[in-house]
């Protein structure tokens, strides 16, 4: 055998020793999942049984609705598993049969303790409901229990396999890894032996030659590359004598291709340095363009953390109109709407009694007109009509009309400067909530009596600017509520950009400016 087969028989032993590595950690690795999942499932009928037996108890000492829709939650979700197990389980199937007759007992016995308890509640039990509710709750307590401790025991068998089975993996690896070694061992002696003896006898012939014995001769022993090695050697040294004479003659050739070498290694190393010198600007450009790209990177990276900051905000403020939403129609539409009913429910009352009169229903008129305008003022509030109607100009004109009549001690002055065709779509509606919402901080908090709102087209910008004399505030100590930051987003996310400037006791003045 050559050594080139017995290398590659070698070389492959370590892979045959990692394959069958390989399955053996693969079949412990199937073996440890499956009996993980036995376990895993064991536990969850375990946890379930005791959940029943707690929210059983829940409800019997509460009498609430929650742990009995807990109950037959879990009772449901039991049932599935044990449904989905006895389908897959060999000899536990009588255990999980137990658990599953018990459970389906405890689910129709369950219901019929819930009607008798509610029956003792309300007082209409007789003594034989009595009687049959404790029986009841007798046979539930000791399904019950005996679920429990059936699944106790199924858990305790699931937990002896899995001791079983690592038990027998364990033998199984220690047994595969010592076999494998063991022919790993073996194969290395034989090598090795069959390679080291040949090794050595053209070791001393090496040395013989080279200590100048240039009659020395190397026995073959075989057809194999050392072998062939051997011959060659023995080739090489009838020829070494030869050669040594015609040493001189190479030695004045080789001085001369030594000059020429030279030479060549001079015009390479110019060569090198003008290559050199070339690398170092392209590396000097590849580090300024690296520089830019990371800066770019970090600019990209601020801009997703503001839009998410932004998608944040975003959500916060929906959340806090939805609650501002719900107090006006708590307060508004919810109150007038309940004593609206108490009327109703009076005057009904007055006419079964032959008391009442039926014009006094007229006076139900007029408190329902009351509830339909604020419903029309809240949807007003939300999205009034007119600007997806009309457009910007006639919803601006209309808003401030409304709010100097909801707010007349504020004298309100507008300019609307621009045509509606001039608005894109896109920035009508920030154009009316950012409005909006700094006219109504205006009259929630800045105790002005006047306020200036314009609308202005200036160049190739859409100009809004709403300017009160209010008692104003401190930019650096104002707690920086929904309000300003919901309208800082809406103009930014629409494309424009967002001011504010105000003082203690000299007003405010917010400004939004969008390019078109």
């Amino acid at each position: 055998m050559k050594i080139r087969s017995k290398i590659r028989i070698l070389t492959s032993i370590p892979l045959v020793l990692f394959l069958g590595v390989f399955l053996v950690l693969y079949w412990t690795a199937q073996e440890v999942i499956k009996t993980r999942e036995l376990e895993r499932f064991s536990d969850n009928i375990v946890r379930a049984v005791f959940d029943l037996n707690l929210t059983a108890d829940q409800y019997f000492s509460d009498k609430e609705e929650r742990p009995r829709v807990q109950f037959q939650v879990i009772h449901d979700s039991m049932k599935r598993r044990i449904s989905e197990a006895q389908r897959e389980v060999g000899e536990e199937r009588s255990i999980l049969k137990r658990i599953g007759e018990n459970h389906d007992i405890i689910g129709s016995l369950f219901p019929l303790l819930v009607s008798l308890e509610k029956e003792i509640e309300t007082g209409k039990a007789s003594a034989v409901s009595m009687a049959q509710h404790d029986r009841i709750r007798s046979q539930l307590l000791a399904r019950l229990r005996d679920a429990v401790s059936s699944a106790v025991e199924l858990s305790s068998i699931y937990e002896k396999r899995t001791n079983k089975v690592q038990t027998r993996i364990i033998y199984f690896i220690v047994f595969s890894l010592s076999f494998f070694g063991l022919a790993m061992v073996l194969f290395l002696y034989w090598t090795g032996k069959s390679i080291s003896g040949p090794i050595q006898e053209l070791q001393e012939g090496t040395k013989a030659i080279s200590n100048g014995n240039l009659n020395h001769r190397i026995p073959v022993r075989g057809h194999d590359e050392i072998g062939q090695l051997s011959r060659a050697f023995n080739e090489m040294s009838e020829k070494l004598g030869l050669t040594l004479r015609n040493l001189e003659d190479e030695i004045t050739e080789r001085k001369l291709a030594e000059k020429k070498i030279k030479k060549a290694n001079d015009d390479l190393e110019m060569r090198v340095q003008e290559r050199t010198s070339e690398l170092s600007e392209v590396a000097e450009k590849l580090r300024i363009e690296n520089t830019q790209r990371r800066s770019l990177e970090e600019t990209l990276r601020e801009s997703e953390s503001q839009v998410r900051f932004f998608a944040s905000q975003y959500l916060k403020a929906q959340e806090e109109e939805r609650r501002r939403i719900a107090g006006e129609l708590h307060d508004s539409i919810a109150a007038s709407l309940s004593g609206l009913k108490y009327r109703i429910e009076k005057i009904a009352e007055e006419m079964k009694q032959g008391v009442g009169d039926p014009d006094s229903l007229q006076d139900i008129a007029p408190k329902i007109m009351e509830i339909n305008s604020e419903v029309r003022r809240i949807m007003a509030d939300l999205r009034p009509a007119i600007l997806d109607d009309l457009g910007i100009v006639p919803a601006m004109n209309w808003f401030c009309r409304e709010y100097q009549k909801t707010y007349s001690h504020i004298s309100l002055e507008n300019q609307i400067g621009i045509a509606e065709e001039e608005v894109p779509e896109s920035l009508k509606t920030p154009i009316f909530r950012i409005s909006q919402e700094a006219m109504n901080n205006i009259a929630k908090y800045s105790k002005a009596s006047l306020v200036n709102l314009s609308l202005l087209k200036e160049d190739d910008k859409i100009n809004l600017t709403i300017q009160d004399n209010g008692q104003g505030f401190d930019l650096k100590t104002v707690r920086k509520g929904m309000g300003l930051s919901t309208m800082r987003e809406r103009a930014q996310l629409s494309g424009g950009s967002f001011g504010l400037e105000s003082a203690v006791g000299q007003g405010t003045v917010v400004r939004a400016v969008w390019n078109i």
